[in-house]
């Protein structure tokens, strides 16, 4: 047997471990009997050269053949660690524990993959193949559970190959600088490294990346970089090639762009300005749909040439406010303008004496009213009628005020005396009467 190392003395509760397995490096897996239990070892396994303990504190520990701890406790178990094993590589760890998991470390101590569950109650027992790829665990539910291809490296390799071409992996987002997410550039890392991929097959993920940069990002020059490394690992990769559909893709992102420029200054009113940006993204791509975008651009315009307008109504210029009320309608027919929109340029065009200019507004506004807007803007017609001359009609339209009950009640006997001075052919509409009513 070799010499115990001389930080191990034979009082020492390690040296009722280790010994056993300096004295015979073949045996392949120990479990501690009752007696040699510790606060701190439950278990043991070694492949010879390293040795693995599971402690009643949870963690799993490795050590080497001099009882010299390697790295720090590996810990995800919750509870008492019942049983450990060690590949013959040495590259792989499996614990089972009181917690009812099985879990997987590397040599390094880093966790494989998310702990195995299966068992109902404790894992008493685990074990591992001679080629690595099998473990068996022993539950205290009596059941003996088979768990295969076992190897990380396997694991990576599956796991690899199937998102080598996703486009989360060719194609990853860009990260927003406030996005706490993990981006899949680490994952990529480890593919290359450990994902198994042939020359073939990095080849072909790096002219998909640098299709994607151009697709995402427009960079051709490094998408170009992409395709000459892939050239690199395999031959027949054709760089000038790639770098035409490149740009092609490059050209798709622009117009994409294009396209979003064109909408954010059409939501500004800027029709000029939309229109070109729209045109420039057309010439860049054929299949950009011009008539659709078109249509979009003459909505966002024409609402915001309305909330114009009615900007103008408020600030009492008229002129302007028709001007855009008109347009806005012309440039795209299906807008929609409320009966609040139509009435609001119905009164201040009466006040500023535009009555009849603004006519076709106040019947706008009373043929789109609710039942509880109507008499509202009855008086705001009314008005209108009397200063356009027609003091009938605005005898009926105050009329309708009066007699409507959501009608405010402390303006009802000022209609009426507008009613009885038009009956008697006079006009009760002076300036400083229209400068009360605008007052109010």
């Amino acid at each position: 047997a070799e010499a115990l190392p001389r930080d191990i003395s034979k009082n020492d509760h390690r040296y009722q471990y280790i010994s056993r397995f300096l004295k015979n490096p073949n045996v392949d897996r120990v479990d501690v009997m009752r007696p040699y239990t510790t606060e701190i070892f439950e278990n043991i396994s070694t492949n010879g050269q390293t040795i693995v303990s599971g402690g009643r504190d949870g963690t799993v520990r490795i050590w080497d053949r001099q009882g010299q701890p390697i790295g720090t406790p590996l810990t995800g178990h919750q509870g008492i660690i019942n049983s450990v094993a060690i590949s013959t590589d040495g590259q792989t760890i499996v614990s089972g524990g009181q917690d009812g998991k099985v879990r997987l470390w590397d040599r390094k101590g880093k966790s494989i993959g998310s702990p195995w569950t299966g068992h109902f109650g404790a894992v008493k027992s685990v074990a591992l193949s001679t080629d690595g790829r099998t473990i068996v665990s022993g539950g205290q539910d009596s059941t003996v559970r088979l768990w295969r291809g076992v190897v990380w490296q396997d694991w990576v390799a599956a796991g690899c190959d199937r998102l080598r071409l996703h486009p989360d992996f060719t194609s990853p987002p860009a990260k927003d600088a406030s996005d706490e997410q993990e981006t899949p550039e680490n994952a990529i890392d480890t593919c290359r490294q450990y994902g198994g991929w042939q020359a073939p097959q990095t080849a072909e993920f790096l002219v998909r990346q640098g299709l994607g940069l151009a697709q995402q990002e427009g960079d051709l020059a490094a998408a170009t970089a992409k395709f000459k490394q892939a050239q690199k690992l395999d031959s027949s990769v054709d760089v000038a090639k790639l770098a035409v559909n490149a740009e092609k893709l490059a050209a798709k992102l622009t117009a994409r762009r294009l396209v979003d420029d064109s909408k954010k200054l059409a939501a500004e009113g800027d029709l000029g300005g939309a229109t070109a940006k729209l045109n420039q993204a057309q010439k860049l791509d054929a299949s950009v749909d011009v008539a659709k975008i078109a249509t979009a651009i003459a909505k966002l315009v024409a609402a915001n040439w309305l909330e114009q307008g009615k900007t103008q109504v408020r600030e009492g210029k008229i002129t302007e406010a028709l001007a855009l009320y008109d347009s806005a309608k012309k440039l795209y027919p299906p807008l929609k303008i409320d009966a609040a929109a139509w009435n609001d340029l119905c009164y201040s065009g009466s006040i500023y004496r535009r009555a009849r200019d603004v006519m076709f507004a106040c019947e706008n506004a009373v043929n789109l009213a609710t039942p509880e807007q109507k008499g509202n803007y009855q008086e705001s017609r009314g008005l209108a009628k009397a200063l356009s001359g027609d003091r009938q009609g605005a005898i009926a339209d105050f009329q309708a005020y009066i007699d409507d009950p959501k009608s405010i009640p402390i303006y009802k006997p000022q209609h009426q005396q507008w009613i009885e001075a038009m009956k008697k052919g006079k006009n009760p509409f002076k300036d400083e009467v229209l400068q009360q009513i605008k007052s109010h």
